[in-house]
């Protein structure tokens, strides 16, 4: 891995053009997939609809099941309608709301989704004027919107209007109080309180349009006639002028869905992080070159990681927003160590360009490979879970990790070196022409900086320290004073915090999802709110034989148990097919269900044991329903036939429930468990509870199984990655441990955190921890590799622990900073769950750059001592840590030898002849006013030769430094040998132009 690290290095620095525009290539090509993915034949797939969290379980395949082979084909749009002075219920609210029905039927557009049947839009004020006019003898033939206008505008008064709901819901006829009570959940909640005390008023209704859901399966990427229709509907009602209406919003799955899509609140926050992100790296490189490259690499691995996505076939879900965002946080941090690395070795003994961007690439690119692989495989962890947007999530950032890696060591590096010999080339041709000019002041000014500033005593003058680097030195300081109260104080904070963890609960809400500044997400909200959604269905779904009158039995038991359930809607326990047959044979029927004597007939006669279920012939009762008019859709609703095999396959029992917003979920789901044991054993029988208030649950049940298990996998697998290659490098399989110890630490943290401030665990919080894992172990995996690099050169532990916190604390100070951020920025995102999401997220950064710099040097100064206390030796015989730097200058020394054993007339070295050019130019003149004006003529010569060889030197050496490394031995010898000829080369070319002179 050691050599690896240099052939990388070597191969970067030696070709940075060709591994340029290989970078460029690549790019486009991925770009072209990401965005133009049908020319490739490929779909690029998209979702945001509370359907894409369902778990890949049993369950979601009985939900299909019920989607596609039961109901009527009809999808509810509701429409919001808002009365003036909070009444919904008058003359002119009435006549306003038939208008917007009006013109909806009349749409082209919404008629081409519009369930094919009369009354496919339904309201109270069409209700209650059709029921008007039908009292005054108008034939139903005669009822249009146009006539219920004009009838309401000139026949009826508003105290006609309060009087006939007075009437009927104290009406004497059941029938009729049932029909306004059922017609209630039209209206808002505060019309039955307002009823109970004599006063006719409700402060909002909704209009009910109804859509043929075949119409969904027309939907493509480009085209939307569902979208369309609602859009129209939108126009329509903004076209409105109202006299008695204050509001009028829609709700439909296809427009939430448009409006998520086309919300531009993330786009503007991304806009936001990037110039947040722009500023701090500035501040941080000042450098306008280093900061445009850094974010070229941190976008083009995006652009990346999209065309991996497509060509992978995953699915860009809502959840993705904040994927570019993370990438760009962790991207950042990538960037950030590779260049300031490099920028320290070009001033360490002013090293040349290649060799800099050499030795930077295969020190630090190997913390970068190691930080990717742990950070990569904890994202990928979340593939377990069985939600699709939370598996394919990890995996995005996986993949996007992979590929900020591997740009950040080619571009950045590629781009660095270009960038940086352009300028040298440009340095060295503005310099000769001063000299042409006879401008050697000016040259030597820029050369050479000046005289140090020295004290009255003659001593250097010190640099003022920053204060990052004071502040840094002083945490540090204390690290290594005091080690032992920082691990007990973190120790301490984790149990407390790990407590308050066992304590947090678990939501799942899709409307947190929707824009809080939306319109259509107040819509929603206050439909939830203000009428009466908090009954819900939950199923019981059989496949089986329907026709086998066994099955039937168990049905019969199962409904039998639902009867007695605590949270039953009693008004309407359940349907089946079942109820509707009872129904069919009874003597009155139901409101919705017309008796029908022949099959009373057939029904008696298969009821053999007068149980109410049929017992002979059940297939022949299924038909007459299914063959007439009227049942065939009723029918429909609860029994599954399969017109391939012809048989009758699945069942549907239609259970209504008191879901109380949700807050019941868990215990309806065991109830319904518990109902459905009748059938649960019987043989070629499959039962299922199902249904969305056990669907909800189930995703929560979800939330906190896949969380946990992403959790203990990333911790897991950071801990192998880390033990394998901390032992392979440093012989110590405990130093992994220790390195990941402070990160776990920071997660028992930051949900003791979200338990203080309310944070429930949801779809986007639950992520938190693994993202932490994630970033903060590139923090501690930089403190580990250097501290063991600077206990290596100094066996002193608290002068290595100074160090450490000062060199790489001051650089994760700037990357924490840029993705904190970046994160923090999303406090002012447009829903709540990613509000909650960056939020906490820049604070468990916050806690893993804290732990970082003070709990994790800490623990290593306990392991430095521990070991030097055992083996005083240790670091020097076991820590490996600067071979790379070994490799790299033997690498230089060895290319030289083996150029001069071939025969080659090398001056000198590249980097001596730079320091030469910069700090020897005084002797040089010196040189030039003894000799005479012809050594101007000969110095010119020496400059072209020398910048000849500096060519000719960093092209070989880039050459023969492969493989150099194989017999470096063998050629260190002819090094040794030929050192002193080297040496005193330049000395006798000038003694010799002496004498010529």
């Amino acid at each position: 891995m050691k050599h690896s690290r240099v052939h990388l290095g070597n191969i970067i620095s030696r070709y940075p053009g060709r591994t340029f525009a290989i970078v460029m290539i690549v790019t486009f090509i991925m770009f072209m997939i990401n965005f133009n993915s049908s020319m490739f034949g490929l779909e690029k797939k998209t979702e945001a609809s509370e359907d894409a969290w369902l778990p890949d379980n049993e369950l979601t395949s009985t939900l299909d099941d019920l989607q596609n082979n039961y109901g009527s084909s009809v999808s509810f749009v509701q429409i919001l309608v808002k009365g003036k002075n909070n009444n919904v219920i008058t003359k002119e609210a009435f006549i306003d709301i038939l208008e917007v029905e009006k013109q909806i039927s009349e749409n082209e557009k919404v008629q081409y989704v519009l369930y094919p049947q009369s009354g496919n839009i339904m309201s109270m004020a069409s209700a209650m004027t059709s029921s008007f006019m039908l009292g005054s003898g108008i034939p139903p033939s005669n009822i249009t919107y146009d006539s219920m206008i004009d009838f309401l505008e000139n026949n009826i008064t508003q105290l006609q209007i309060e009087g006939m709901f007075t009437y009927l819901w104290n009406s004497p006829v059941e029938e009729e109080q049932e029909a306004i009570r059922q017609g209630a959940v039209l209206l808002s909640k505060d019309f039955v309180g307002n009823m109970d005390k004599g006063i006719v008023k409700a402060k909002a209704t909704l209009m009910l349009v109804m859509y043929d859901s075949e119409k969904y399966d027309e939907i493509e990427d480009d085209e939307n006639p569902i979208v369309d229709a609602d859009l129209e509907i939108i126009d329509i009602i903004d076209g409105q002028k109202f006299d008695g209406v204050d509001y009028m919003g829609i709700y439909e799955s296809q427009y939430v869905e448009y409006v998520i899509n086309t919300d531009v609140g993330m786009m503007i926050l991304f806009l936001l992080v990037i110039i947040i992100i722009v500023v701090i790296m500035f501040l941080t490189y000042k450098s306008v070159l280093d900061t445009v490259l850094s974010l070229s690499a941190i976008f083009l691995a995006i652009i990346w990681m999209g065309a991996f996505g497509v060509l992978l076939g995953l699915t860009f879900a809502d959840i993705y927003e904040a994927v570019p965002i993370i990438l760009i946080g962790i991207g950042v941090d990538y960037a950030i160590h590779i260049t300031l690395r490099y920028r320290e070795e070009r001033e360490r003994e002013r090293k040349a360009v290649r060799g800099a961007m050499l030795l930077a690439v295969a020190t630090v690119g190997a913390s970068l490979f190691l930080s990717s692989l742990t950070t990569g495989f904890s994202f990928a962890s979340m593939g377990t879970s069985e939600m699709p947007p939370m598996r394919e999530f990890g995996i995005f950032l996986m993949l996007g990790i992979f590929c900020c890696f591997i740009l950040v060591v080619t571009l950045i590096p590629s781009a660095k070196v270009l960038a940086d010999t352009y300028k040298l080339k440009r340095q060295h041709k503005k310099e000769k022409k001063l000299r042409e000019a006879g401008k050697e002041n000016e040259v030597k000014s820029k050369l050479n900086p000046g005289p140090e500033k020295m004290n009255d005593g003659g001593t250097p003058k010190k640099k003022k320290e920053p204060a990052l680097d004071r502040g840094l030195g002083r945490i540090g300081d204390t690290a290594a004073r005091k080690p032992g109260p920082i691990i007990a104080i973190a120790l301490v904070l984790a149990i407390l915090c790990g407590y308050m963890a066992l304590q947090l609960e678990t939501e799942f809400d899709y409307k947190e999802f929707l824009p809080s500044r939306h319109q259509v997400t107040d819509d929603i909200g206050y439909i939830f709110d203000n009428f009466y959604f908090g009954v819900d269905e939950a199923d019981v779904l059989i496949r089986a034989d329907l026709t086998d009158p066994a099955v039937l039995e168990g049905m019969d038991e199962i409904q039998q148990n639902i009867e007695n359930d605590k949270y039953i809607n009693q008004e309407e326990p359940y349907t089946s097919v079942l109820t509707l047959m009872q129904a069919v044979a009874s003597d009155t029927g139901t409101d919705e269900i017309p008796p029908n004597a022949e099959f009373r007939v057939a029904f008696e006669a298969a009821d053999t044991d007068d149980d109410g279920v049929p017992d002979e012939n059940i297939g022949a009762l299924y038909d007459f329903l299914r063959a007439n008019e009227t049942y065939q859709p009723l029918l429909a609703n609860v029994l599954y036939y399969n017109k391939d095999s012809g048989k009758y396959e699945g069942a549907l029992i239609r259970v209504s429930v008191n879901t109380h917003g949700g807050d019941y979920n868990g215990e309806i789901a065991d109830e319904m468990e518990a109902n459905i044991k009748p059938l649960e054993n019987k043989e070629n029988v499959e039962v299922f509870a199902t249904g969305q208030p056990i669907i909800t649950d189930q995703i929560i049940t979800s939330i906190q199984t896949s969380g946990l298990q992403s959790l203990v996998i990333t911790i897991i697998i950071a801990a192998i990655i880390l033990c394998a290659l901390f032992t392979y490098e440093f012989r110590s399989i405990s130093l992994g441990l220790f390195t990941e110890v402070p990160v776990v630490l920071v997660i028992l943290w930051i949900y003791g955190t979200m338990y203080l401030g309310g944070v429930p665990l949801t779809v986007m919080t639950i992520m938190i921890c693994t993202i932490t894992i994630g970033i903060g172990i590139d923090y501690a995996i930089h403190i580990t590799n250097r501290f063991m690099e600077s206990i290596h050169d100094d066996r002193d532990v608290s002068r290595a622990i100074r160090h450490t916190v000062v060199n790489t604390g001051g650089a994760l100070f700037g990357a924490a900073v840029t993705t904190v951020g970046g994160f923090g920025i999303l406090f002012f995102a447009p829903t709540n769950p990613m509000r909650m999401f960056g939020t906490f997220t820049a604070l468990a950064i916050t806690f893993a750059l804290i732990s970082s710099i003070i709990v994790l040097p800490a623990m290593l100064g306990v392991y430095a001592r521990w070991k030097l206390s055992k083996d005083i030796d240790y670091f020097e015989k076991h820590v490996d840590i600067t071979h790379v730097r070994q490799l790299v200058s033997k690498s230089i020394h060895a290319s030289e030898a083996g150029l001069r054993h071939l025969g080659g007339a090398i001056i000198e070295a590249e980097h001596k002849f730079a320091h030469h050019i910069v700090e020897g130019e005084r002797k040089v003149e010196a040189g030039v006013k003894k000799v005479g004006d012809k050594v101007i003529d000969v110095e010119d010569k020496i400059e072209k030769k020398v910048l000849k060889a500096e060519e000719v030197v960093e092209d070989k050496f880039m050459k023969f430094g492969d493989k150099v490394i194989e017999v470096e031995d063998k050629v260190e010898k002819g090094a040794k040998k030929a050192g002193k000829k080297v040496v005193e080369t330049p000395k006798k070319a000038v003694e010799k132009m002496k004498r010529k002179k």
